[in-house]
Protein backbone atom coordinates (compact mmCIF):
# COMPACT_ATOMS: atom_id res chain seq x y z
CA UNK A 1 0.00 0.00 0.00
CA UNK A 2 2.88 2.38 0.85
CA UNK A 3 4.47 1.64 -2.53
CA UNK A 4 1.24 2.64 -4.28
CA UNK A 5 1.12 5.89 -2.31
CA UNK A 6 4.75 6.61 -3.20
CA UNK A 7 3.90 5.94 -6.84
CA UNK A 8 1.03 8.44 -6.67
CA UNK A 9 3.29 11.09 -5.14
CA UNK A 10 5.98 10.36 -7.74
CA UNK A 11 3.50 10.65 -10.58
CA UNK A 12 2.37 14.03 -9.30
CA UNK A 13 5.90 15.30 -8.76
CA UNK A 14 7.05 14.05 -12.15
CA UNK A 15 4.70 16.49 -13.89
CA UNK A 16 7.09 19.26 -12.94
CA UNK A 17 8.87 20.62 -15.99
CA UNK A 18 12.05 20.93 -13.94
CA UNK A 19 12.28 17.19 -13.28
CA UNK A 20 11.17 16.18 -16.75
CA UNK A 21 13.40 18.50 -18.74
CA UNK A 22 16.47 18.91 -16.52
CA UNK A 23 16.83 15.47 -14.94
CA UNK A 24 14.67 13.28 -17.24
CA UNK A 25 13.47 11.30 -14.25
CA UNK A 26 11.02 8.44 -14.55
CA UNK A 27 8.54 7.43 -11.88
CA UNK A 28 10.69 4.72 -10.40
CA UNK A 29 13.63 7.08 -9.87
CA UNK A 30 11.39 9.64 -8.17
CA UNK A 31 10.08 6.93 -5.84
CA UNK A 32 13.66 6.09 -4.85
CA UNK A 33 14.33 9.74 -4.11
CA UNK A 34 11.19 10.08 -1.99
CA UNK A 35 12.07 6.91 -0.06
CA UNK A 36 15.54 8.33 0.63
CA UNK A 37 13.97 11.55 1.93
CA UNK A 38 11.83 9.54 4.36
CA UNK A 39 14.94 7.78 5.69
CA UNK A 40 17.29 10.75 6.22
CA UNK A 41 17.23 13.03 9.25
CA UNK A 42 18.47 15.88 7.12
CA UNK A 43 15.11 16.06 5.37
CA UNK A 44 12.96 15.45 8.47
CA UNK A 45 10.72 18.41 7.71
CA UNK A 46 10.13 17.23 4.12
CA UNK A 47 9.72 13.68 5.40
CA UNK A 48 7.07 14.85 7.81
CA UNK A 49 5.21 16.49 4.95
CA UNK A 50 5.47 13.35 2.83
CA UNK A 51 4.25 11.10 5.64
CA UNK A 52 1.37 13.46 6.18
CA UNK A 53 0.53 13.21 2.50
CA UNK A 54 0.85 9.42 2.43
CA UNK A 55 -1.47 8.95 5.41
CA UNK A 56 -4.18 11.26 4.07
CA UNK A 57 -7.19 10.28 2.01
CA UNK A 58 -7.10 10.43 -1.78
CA UNK A 59 -8.83 13.80 -2.03
CA UNK A 60 -6.77 15.23 0.85
CA UNK A 61 -3.60 13.75 -0.64
CA UNK A 62 -4.07 15.65 -3.90
CA UNK A 63 -4.77 18.92 -2.06
CA UNK A 64 -1.60 18.53 0.03
CA UNK A 65 0.43 17.72 -3.08
CA UNK A 66 -0.73 20.90 -4.73
CA UNK A 67 0.06 22.87 -1.55
CA UNK A 68 3.57 21.48 -0.95
CA UNK A 69 4.47 20.64 -4.55
CA UNK A 70 7.21 23.21 -5.06
CA UNK A 71 8.91 22.37 -1.77
CA UNK A 72 8.86 18.63 -2.42
CA UNK A 73 10.09 19.07 -6.00
CA UNK A 74 13.05 21.13 -4.83
CA UNK A 75 13.99 18.56 -2.19
CA UNK A 76 13.66 15.63 -4.65
CA UNK A 77 15.83 17.49 -7.16
CA UNK A 78 18.47 18.17 -4.50
CA UNK A 79 18.48 14.55 -3.35
CA UNK A 80 18.84 13.28 -6.90
CA UNK A 81 21.65 15.69 -7.77
CA UNK A 82 23.63 14.82 -4.62
CA UNK A 83 23.12 11.05 -4.63
CA UNK A 84 25.44 8.91 -6.80
CA UNK A 85 23.32 5.84 -6.01
CA UNK A 86 20.28 7.37 -7.67
CA UNK A 87 22.36 8.38 -10.69
CA UNK A 88 23.62 4.81 -11.01
CA UNK A 89 20.11 3.39 -10.67
CA UNK A 90 18.85 5.81 -13.28
CA UNK A 91 21.56 4.75 -15.73
CA UNK A 92 20.74 1.07 -15.18
CA UNK A 93 17.06 1.69 -15.85
CA UNK A 94 17.89 3.68 -18.98
CA UNK A 95 19.97 0.77 -20.27
CA UNK A 96 17.28 -1.80 -19.42
CA UNK A 97 14.42 0.09 -21.09
CA UNK A 98 13.07 -1.63 -24.19
CA UNK A 99 13.68 -0.03 -27.53
CA UNK A 100 10.76 -2.03 -28.99
CA UNK A 101 7.88 -3.84 -27.34
CA UNK A 102 7.60 -5.92 -30.48
CA UNK A 103 10.11 -6.52 -33.25
CA UNK A 104 9.15 -4.54 -36.36
CA UNK A 105 7.98 -6.99 -39.01
CA UNK A 106 6.77 -6.62 -42.56
CA UNK A 107 3.18 -7.63 -43.33
CA UNK A 108 3.12 -6.06 -46.79
CA UNK A 109 1.84 -9.22 -48.46
CA UNK A 110 -1.23 -9.49 -46.25
CA UNK A 111 -1.95 -5.75 -46.37
CA UNK A 112 -1.79 -5.86 -50.15
CA UNK A 113 -3.98 -8.97 -50.22
CA UNK A 114 -6.68 -7.53 -47.98
CA UNK A 115 -6.75 -4.11 -49.66
CA UNK A 116 -6.65 -5.24 -53.31
CA UNK A 117 -9.62 -6.53 -55.28
CA UNK A 118 -8.46 -10.09 -55.92
CA UNK A 119 -10.98 -12.44 -57.51
CA UNK A 120 -12.42 -15.41 -55.63
CA UNK A 121 -10.29 -17.85 -57.59
CA UNK A 122 -7.13 -16.30 -56.17
CA UNK A 123 -8.51 -16.42 -52.62
CA UNK A 124 -9.60 -20.04 -53.01
CA UNK A 125 -6.18 -21.06 -54.33
CA UNK A 126 -4.48 -19.43 -51.31
CA UNK A 127 -6.99 -19.89 -48.48
CA UNK A 128 -9.25 -22.68 -49.88
CA UNK A 129 -12.20 -20.28 -49.57
CA UNK A 130 -13.41 -17.03 -51.10
CA UNK A 131 -12.88 -13.63 -49.53
CA UNK A 132 -16.54 -13.39 -48.51
CA UNK A 133 -16.36 -16.75 -46.73
CA UNK A 134 -13.26 -15.73 -44.78
CA UNK A 135 -14.92 -12.45 -43.78
CA UNK A 136 -18.02 -14.36 -42.69
CA UNK A 137 -15.93 -16.52 -40.36
CA UNK A 138 -14.13 -13.42 -39.03
CA UNK A 139 -17.44 -11.73 -38.23
CA UNK A 140 -18.72 -14.84 -36.43
CA UNK A 141 -15.57 -14.94 -34.27
CA UNK A 142 -15.18 -11.18 -33.77
CA UNK A 143 -16.81 -11.05 -30.29
CA UNK A 144 -14.22 -13.53 -28.99
CA UNK A 145 -11.12 -12.47 -30.97
CA UNK A 146 -11.40 -8.68 -31.02
CA UNK A 147 -8.54 -6.95 -29.17
CA UNK A 148 -7.66 -3.34 -28.34
CA UNK A 149 -4.54 -1.28 -28.91
CA UNK A 150 -2.26 -0.91 -25.90
CA UNK A 151 0.55 1.46 -25.04
CA UNK A 152 3.05 -1.18 -26.13
CA UNK A 153 1.67 -2.44 -29.45
CA UNK A 154 -1.23 -2.31 -31.87
CA UNK A 155 -3.77 -5.11 -31.89
CA UNK A 156 -3.83 -7.81 -34.57
CA UNK A 157 -7.10 -7.56 -36.56
CA UNK A 158 -9.58 -10.42 -36.42
CA UNK A 159 -9.39 -10.93 -40.20
CA UNK A 160 -5.64 -11.38 -39.95
CA UNK A 161 -5.97 -13.87 -37.09
CA UNK A 162 -8.48 -15.97 -39.02
CA UNK A 163 -6.40 -15.79 -42.21
CA UNK A 164 -3.27 -16.96 -40.37
CA UNK A 165 -5.10 -19.96 -38.96
CA UNK A 166 -6.66 -20.93 -42.28
CA UNK A 167 -3.30 -20.55 -44.04
CA UNK A 168 -1.68 -22.85 -41.48
CA UNK A 169 -4.40 -25.47 -41.98
CA UNK A 170 -4.38 -25.20 -45.77
CA UNK A 171 -0.62 -25.29 -46.37
CA UNK A 172 0.83 -26.90 -43.22
CA UNK A 173 3.65 -24.37 -43.13
CA UNK A 174 5.77 -23.92 -40.04
CA UNK A 175 4.97 -21.17 -37.56
CA UNK A 176 8.11 -19.35 -38.70
CA UNK A 177 6.86 -19.12 -42.28
CA UNK A 178 3.40 -18.02 -41.12
CA UNK A 179 4.92 -15.35 -38.87
CA UNK A 180 7.08 -13.98 -41.68
CA UNK A 181 4.20 -14.01 -44.14
CA UNK A 182 1.76 -12.13 -41.91
CA UNK A 183 4.27 -9.99 -40.02
CA UNK A 184 3.79 -11.33 -36.48
CA UNK A 185 5.99 -13.11 -33.96
CA UNK A 186 6.42 -16.87 -33.96
CA UNK A 187 4.94 -17.23 -30.48
CA UNK A 188 2.05 -14.97 -31.50
CA UNK A 189 1.39 -17.11 -34.57
CA UNK A 190 1.28 -20.25 -32.41
CA UNK A 191 -1.03 -18.80 -29.75
CA UNK A 192 -3.33 -17.22 -32.36
CA UNK A 193 -3.62 -20.55 -34.22
CA UNK A 194 -4.65 -22.40 -31.07
CA UNK A 195 -7.04 -19.66 -29.95
CA UNK A 196 -8.81 -19.39 -33.31
CA UNK A 197 -9.19 -23.18 -33.62
CA UNK A 198 -10.74 -23.38 -30.16
CA UNK A 199 -13.12 -20.50 -30.89
CA UNK A 200 -14.20 -22.06 -34.19
CA UNK A 201 -15.07 -25.23 -32.29
CA UNK A 202 -16.94 -23.46 -29.52
CA UNK A 203 -18.89 -21.05 -31.74
CA UNK A 204 -19.38 -22.76 -35.12
CA UNK A 205 -19.45 -26.51 -34.41
CA UNK A 206 -23.09 -26.76 -33.32
CA UNK A 207 -24.43 -24.64 -36.17
CA UNK A 208 -22.25 -26.21 -38.89
CA UNK A 209 -21.93 -29.93 -38.08
CA UNK A 210 -25.59 -30.88 -37.93
CA UNK A 211 -28.11 -32.98 -39.78
CA UNK A 212 -29.98 -30.06 -41.28
CA UNK A 213 -33.17 -30.97 -43.12
CA UNK A 214 -33.60 -34.76 -42.75
CA UNK A 215 -36.08 -34.99 -45.61
CA UNK A 216 -33.63 -33.29 -47.96
CA UNK A 217 -30.87 -35.66 -46.86
CA UNK A 218 -33.04 -38.73 -47.41
CA UNK A 219 -34.16 -37.41 -50.80
CA UNK A 220 -30.51 -37.06 -51.80
CA UNK A 221 -29.75 -40.68 -50.94
CA UNK A 222 -32.96 -41.81 -52.62
CA UNK A 223 -31.79 -40.20 -55.84
CA UNK A 224 -28.52 -42.10 -55.45
CA UNK A 225 -30.48 -45.34 -55.10
CA UNK A 226 -30.75 -45.93 -51.34
CA UNK A 227 -34.11 -44.79 -49.89
CA UNK A 228 -34.79 -43.99 -46.23
CA UNK A 229 -31.11 -43.27 -45.55
CA UNK A 230 -29.84 -40.51 -43.23
CA UNK A 231 -26.13 -40.73 -44.07
CA UNK A 232 -23.00 -42.76 -44.68
CA UNK A 233 -20.51 -43.44 -41.89
CA UNK A 234 -16.81 -44.22 -42.03
CA UNK A 235 -13.54 -43.52 -40.22
CA UNK A 236 -10.15 -42.23 -41.36
CA UNK A 237 -6.84 -42.01 -39.55
CA UNK A 238 -4.93 -38.71 -39.24
CA UNK A 239 -1.15 -38.83 -38.81
CA UNK A 240 0.13 -37.20 -35.61
CA UNK A 241 3.40 -36.75 -33.72
CA UNK A 242 4.41 -39.35 -31.16
CA UNK A 243 2.23 -38.75 -28.07
CA UNK A 244 4.09 -38.33 -24.76
CA UNK A 245 1.92 -40.94 -23.03
CA UNK A 246 0.47 -44.30 -24.19
CA UNK A 247 2.18 -43.96 -27.54
CA UNK A 248 1.78 -47.66 -28.39
CA UNK A 249 -1.99 -47.37 -28.57
CA UNK A 250 -1.69 -44.76 -31.34
CA UNK A 251 0.36 -46.93 -33.72
CA UNK A 252 -1.81 -48.09 -36.63
CA UNK A 253 -1.41 -51.00 -38.99
CA UNK A 254 0.96 -48.98 -41.21
CA UNK A 255 3.37 -48.39 -38.35
CA UNK A 256 2.92 -44.66 -37.67
CA UNK A 257 1.07 -42.69 -35.02
CA UNK A 258 -2.44 -41.56 -35.88
CA UNK A 259 -5.79 -40.54 -34.44
CA UNK A 260 -9.18 -41.60 -35.82
CA UNK A 261 -11.87 -39.33 -37.20
CA UNK A 262 -15.31 -40.95 -37.40
CA UNK A 263 -17.75 -39.00 -39.54
CA UNK A 264 -21.30 -39.24 -40.83
CA UNK A 265 -21.96 -37.41 -44.09
CA UNK A 266 -24.98 -36.65 -46.23
CA UNK A 267 -25.37 -37.16 -49.96
CA UNK A 268 -23.58 -33.83 -50.66
CA UNK A 269 -20.47 -34.95 -48.74
CA UNK A 270 -21.13 -32.59 -45.84
CA UNK A 271 -20.37 -33.73 -42.33
CA UNK A 272 -23.48 -34.15 -40.17
CA UNK A 273 -21.75 -35.77 -37.17
CA UNK A 274 -18.09 -36.19 -36.19
CA UNK A 275 -16.30 -38.00 -33.39
CA UNK A 276 -12.54 -37.61 -33.04
CA UNK A 277 -10.03 -38.54 -30.36
CA UNK A 278 -9.71 -42.34 -30.41
CA UNK A 279 -6.31 -43.85 -31.26
CA UNK A 280 -5.97 -45.67 -34.54
CA UNK A 281 -5.43 -49.08 -32.97
CA UNK A 282 -9.09 -49.03 -31.87
CA UNK A 283 -11.46 -50.90 -34.16
CA UNK A 284 -14.11 -48.97 -36.08
CA UNK A 285 -16.92 -50.82 -34.31
CA UNK A 286 -15.44 -50.02 -30.90
CA UNK A 287 -15.15 -46.34 -31.80
CA UNK A 288 -18.78 -46.36 -32.92
CA UNK A 289 -19.94 -48.01 -29.69
CA UNK A 290 -18.09 -45.39 -27.61
CA UNK A 291 -19.36 -42.40 -29.59
CA UNK A 292 -22.40 -40.33 -28.57
CA UNK A 293 -23.83 -40.98 -32.04
CA UNK A 294 -24.31 -44.69 -31.24
CA UNK A 295 -26.40 -43.92 -28.16
CA UNK A 296 -28.39 -41.32 -30.08
CA UNK A 297 -29.30 -43.83 -32.79
CA UNK A 298 -30.08 -46.59 -30.28
CA UNK A 299 -32.29 -44.22 -28.27
CA UNK A 300 -33.96 -42.88 -31.43
CA UNK A 301 -33.10 -39.22 -30.88
CA UNK A 302 -30.93 -38.62 -33.95
CA UNK A 303 -33.07 -37.39 -36.80
CA UNK A 304 -36.69 -38.29 -37.47
CA UNK A 305 -37.92 -41.68 -36.35
CA UNK A 306 -40.99 -41.88 -38.59
CA UNK A 307 -41.39 -45.53 -39.66
CA UNK A 308 -41.36 -46.34 -43.36
CA UNK A 309 -42.67 -49.55 -44.90
CA UNK A 310 -40.33 -51.09 -47.46
CA UNK A 311 -41.28 -54.43 -49.04
CA UNK A 312 -43.67 -55.10 -46.16
CA UNK A 313 -41.10 -54.35 -43.44
CA UNK A 314 -41.50 -51.33 -41.20
CA UNK A 315 -38.25 -49.50 -40.49
CA UNK A 316 -36.94 -46.18 -39.23
CA UNK A 317 -34.29 -44.21 -41.20
CA UNK A 318 -30.98 -46.01 -41.46
CA UNK A 319 -27.35 -45.16 -42.13
CA UNK A 320 -24.90 -47.16 -44.24
CA UNK A 321 -21.36 -48.29 -43.47
CA UNK A 322 -18.71 -50.72 -44.61
CA UNK A 323 -18.02 -54.25 -43.37
CA UNK A 324 -16.10 -52.99 -40.32
CA UNK A 325 -19.31 -51.88 -38.62
CA UNK A 326 -21.89 -54.07 -36.87
CA UNK A 327 -25.27 -54.74 -38.42
CA UNK A 328 -28.00 -52.92 -36.53
CA UNK A 329 -31.62 -52.11 -37.33
CA UNK A 330 -30.44 -48.55 -38.05
CA UNK A 331 -27.06 -49.43 -39.66
CA UNK A 332 -26.82 -51.34 -42.92
CA UNK A 333 -23.55 -53.01 -43.93
CA UNK A 334 -22.69 -55.21 -46.93
CA UNK A 335 -23.03 -58.98 -46.90
CA UNK A 336 -19.66 -60.52 -45.96
CA UNK A 337 -20.11 -63.34 -48.49
CA UNK A 338 -23.01 -62.65 -50.88
CA UNK A 339 -24.74 -65.87 -51.84
CA UNK A 340 -27.34 -64.59 -54.30
CA UNK A 341 -27.49 -62.03 -57.07
CA UNK A 342 -29.77 -59.88 -54.92
CA UNK A 343 -27.18 -59.75 -52.15
CA UNK A 344 -24.45 -58.85 -54.66
CA UNK A 345 -26.66 -56.08 -56.00
CA UNK A 346 -27.24 -54.84 -52.43
CA UNK A 347 -23.47 -54.68 -51.84
CA UNK A 348 -22.94 -52.79 -55.09
CA UNK A 349 -25.70 -50.29 -54.33
CA UNK A 350 -24.42 -49.73 -50.80
CA UNK A 351 -20.84 -49.24 -52.04
CA UNK A 352 -22.03 -46.73 -54.64
CA UNK A 353 -23.94 -44.69 -52.08
CA UNK A 354 -21.05 -44.87 -49.64
CA UNK A 355 -18.87 -43.05 -52.16
CA UNK A 356 -20.05 -39.75 -50.69
CA UNK A 357 -18.19 -40.35 -47.43
CA UNK A 358 -15.04 -41.36 -49.31
CA UNK A 359 -15.28 -38.16 -51.34
CA UNK A 360 -15.80 -36.12 -48.17
CA UNK A 361 -12.56 -37.46 -46.67
CA UNK A 362 -10.71 -36.92 -49.95
CA UNK A 363 -11.87 -33.30 -50.24
CA UNK A 364 -11.17 -32.69 -46.55
CA UNK A 365 -7.55 -33.81 -46.84
CA UNK A 366 -7.01 -32.10 -50.17
CA UNK A 367 -8.41 -28.80 -48.89
CA UNK A 368 -6.57 -28.87 -45.53
CA UNK A 369 -3.12 -30.25 -46.19
CA UNK A 370 -2.24 -30.35 -42.51
CA UNK A 371 -4.25 -33.60 -42.42
CA UNK A 372 -2.01 -35.14 -45.09
CA UNK A 373 1.08 -34.86 -42.89
CA UNK A 374 1.79 -35.21 -39.20
CA UNK A 375 -0.06 -32.61 -37.15
CA UNK A 376 2.60 -30.58 -35.35
CA UNK A 377 0.39 -29.61 -32.41
CA UNK A 378 0.22 -30.84 -28.83
CA UNK A 379 -1.86 -33.92 -28.11
CA UNK A 380 -4.79 -32.12 -26.44
CA UNK A 381 -5.19 -29.82 -29.44
CA UNK A 382 -5.25 -32.56 -32.10
CA UNK A 383 -9.02 -33.26 -31.86
CA UNK A 384 -9.67 -29.51 -31.91
CA UNK A 385 -7.66 -29.02 -35.12
CA UNK A 386 -9.30 -31.99 -36.86
CA UNK A 387 -12.78 -30.80 -35.87
CA UNK A 388 -11.86 -27.30 -37.09
CA UNK A 389 -11.00 -28.70 -40.52
CA UNK A 390 -14.38 -30.47 -40.65
CA UNK A 391 -16.21 -27.27 -39.69
CA UNK A 392 -14.38 -25.22 -42.33
CA UNK A 393 -15.03 -27.97 -44.89
CA UNK A 394 -18.79 -27.68 -44.30
CA UNK A 395 -18.66 -23.88 -44.48
CA UNK A 396 -16.83 -24.02 -47.82
CA UNK A 397 -19.29 -26.57 -49.18
CA UNK A 398 -22.28 -24.51 -48.05
CA UNK A 399 -20.82 -21.29 -49.49
CA UNK A 400 -20.03 -23.04 -52.79
CA UNK A 401 -16.23 -22.64 -52.60
CA UNK A 402 -15.25 -25.61 -54.70
CA UNK A 403 -11.79 -27.10 -54.48
CA UNK A 404 -9.66 -26.05 -57.46
CA UNK A 405 -7.10 -28.85 -57.18
CA UNK A 406 -7.97 -32.32 -58.51
CA UNK A 407 -8.55 -35.05 -55.96
CA UNK A 408 -5.92 -37.72 -55.66
CA UNK A 409 -7.02 -41.33 -55.71
CA UNK A 410 -5.81 -43.33 -52.70
CA UNK A 411 -2.64 -45.30 -53.38
CA UNK A 412 -2.82 -49.06 -53.88
CA UNK A 413 -0.92 -49.74 -50.68
CA UNK A 414 -3.45 -47.75 -48.68
CA UNK A 415 -6.41 -49.65 -50.09
CA UNK A 416 -4.63 -52.94 -49.40
CA UNK A 417 -3.90 -51.96 -45.83
CA UNK A 418 -7.48 -50.77 -45.43
CA UNK A 419 -8.75 -54.17 -46.48
CA UNK A 420 -6.25 -55.77 -44.12
CA UNK A 421 -7.64 -53.96 -41.08
CA UNK A 422 -9.26 -56.17 -38.47
CA UNK A 423 -12.91 -56.63 -39.31
CA UNK A 424 -15.96 -57.79 -37.49
CA UNK A 425 -16.07 -61.61 -37.63
CA UNK A 426 -17.79 -62.92 -40.71
CA UNK A 427 -20.22 -64.99 -38.71
CA UNK A 428 -23.58 -63.27 -38.32
CA UNK A 429 -24.86 -65.57 -35.61
CA UNK A 430 -25.08 -62.74 -33.10
CA UNK A 431 -26.90 -60.31 -35.34
CA UNK A 432 -30.41 -59.36 -34.47
CA UNK A 433 -33.24 -60.85 -36.47
CA UNK A 434 -34.73 -57.39 -36.94
CA UNK A 435 -31.60 -56.04 -38.65
CA UNK A 436 -31.45 -59.05 -40.99
CA UNK A 437 -35.10 -58.54 -41.98
CA UNK A 438 -34.47 -54.90 -42.85
CA UNK A 439 -31.41 -55.76 -44.96
CA UNK A 440 -33.37 -58.50 -46.74
CA UNK A 441 -36.12 -55.97 -47.48
CA UNK A 442 -33.57 -53.69 -49.11
CA UNK A 443 -32.30 -56.61 -51.19
CA UNK A 444 -35.80 -57.29 -52.44
CA UNK A 445 -36.39 -53.59 -53.14
CA UNK A 446 -33.14 -53.19 -55.11
CA UNK A 447 -33.94 -56.30 -57.14
CA UNK A 448 -37.32 -54.89 -58.12
CA UNK A 449 -36.03 -51.33 -58.66
CA UNK A 450 -32.68 -51.48 -60.47
CA UNK A 451 -30.84 -48.28 -61.32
Amino acid sequence: MEQECLALVAACIQTSQLLVQQWMLNRRTVIFAIARILQRRRFRRSAAVLRRILSASVRRKRALLRLHRNAIVSVVTMVYSSSPALHYEHELMALSERSHWMLPRCSEWWERMISSEQDDRCWISLFRMSRSTLMYIAEELRPALQRRDTGMRSHIPVEKRVAMTIWKLAHHDSYKIVSELFGVGISSACSIFEEVCEEINSRLLAQTIQLGDPQEVMEGFKEMGFPNCLGAIDAVHISILCPPFSADSYINCKGFYSMVLQALVDSKSRFTDIYVGFPERSHDSRILHNSPFFNSMDDGIFGPQTPTVLEGVSMTPVIIGDAAYPLRPWLMKPYPVPKTAAQEQFNERLAKCRACVERAFAVLRARWRCLQMRLDVREKLIPVVIATCCILHNICEIKGDELLEPLESPPVAESQNASARPRVPLSEAGLTKRACQIRAAYCSYFEKNPL
